[in-house]
């Protein structure tokens, strides 16, 4: 099913390791490193408009420094980041998980000018590798109920839906 040749298991931000794709020549999936916060901020501010500078720095900051989690780059050159995804270990409820713990794709980004190049379904094959050497047996992923190129995407790679809701917030004083 992966269209790259990969390790079985991401090694530790700290000894990045590079993986091609089999079928295409410039494309290389490598853990991110601190070094790479600046474009993933700068990637990561189209996913997520909302959210300041700051604190999508802090972000990736934590994330590269957890052994819980982990955040999967994709290069068309060794200096130019084109697709990010960030990822978590929830031991809390995952609606629709049938198991404890699992792992689940926080955030996935392609460049608009790259995307179906096969590349989101590169990141979620590292996701499932990612999973399996955290022993969980599930993959989970969410994404709002209007974006249906985001739901199509899920759908394509194997998620299947697990449930949709709605969410209400009350303030109280």
């Amino acid at each position: 099913m992966s269209r790259c040749h990969c390790l079985e298991q991401l090694r530790p931000a700290s000894a990045p390791v590079a993986f091609r794709l089999a079928d295409r020549n410039m494309e290389t999936y490598q853990r991110a490193t601190t070094i790479d916060i600046p474009q993933l901020v700068l990637l990561a501010h189209r996913l997520w408009p909302h959210d300041t500078v700051g604190k999508l720095n802090r972000v990736f900051d934590e994330s590269l420094r957890s052994r819980s989690k982990a955040v999967i780059v994709c290069r068309d050159d060794p200096q130019r980041i084109i697709a990010f995804m960030t990822l978590s270990i929830r031991k809390d409820y995952v609606e629709g998980a049938t198991t404890s713990p699992i792992a689940y794709v926080e955030g996935i980004f392609v460049d608009g000018t790259h995307r179906r190049a096969g590349i989101g379904r590169g990141l979620i094959d590292h996701a499932v590798r990612w999973a399996k050497s955290h022993k969980c047996s599930q993959l989970a992923s969410d994404t709002e109920a209007h974006n249906r190129m985001s739901r199509a995407f899920h759908e394509r790679v194997g998620f299947s839906k697990a449930n949709q809701i709605v969410c209400y917030i009350r303030n109280v004083r």
